[in-house]
């Protein structure tokens, strides 16, 4: 528990990927009845780029003393995660079709889950 509630960074964070969680579901749930894909995406990726800050202050990312090392393959795959969210969103767009926004916003969503679960496995790992 400490992990996830011993700071405020990490009530912070844990609250924040909830609160993404949430919006994940919320965007499946009400699928038909979202007209402008891009909207979804463009706070997605603003929103989704705040936890990943957080993130990365609650695990000291980068100074003396973090979690994980910045030459490090949790690292590496973290970064190349957040990398493919910014490459949907930035195809996305330029799509037309509201179908292929909302692809891209299912793909996102996708690599995001992963990257937490990736995250968090390699936190409980490590400590």
């Amino acid at each position: 528990m400490e992990l996830f509630f011993g700071s405020l960074f990490a009530v912070l964070t844990t609250a924040l990927v909830g609160a993404m969680i949430v919006f994940i579901v919320l965007a499946a749930r009400n699928r038909e009845r979202i007209e402008k894909w891009g909207r979804l995406i463009a706070l997605f990726v603003v929103l989704g780029t705040v936890v990943s800050a957080f993130s990365a202050t609650r695990d000291r990312f980068g100074f003396e003393g973090a979690l994980f090392s910045m030459q490090g393959t949790p690292a590496l795959v973290f970064s190349v995660i957040g990398g493919a969210i910014y490459v949907a969103a930035f195809v996305s767009v330029f799509f037309k079709n509201q179908n292929y926004k909302r692809r891209c916003f299912y793909m996102m969503a996708g690599l995001f889950l992963a990257n937490v679960v990736a995250v968090e496995t390699c936190r409980i790992a490590l400590v």
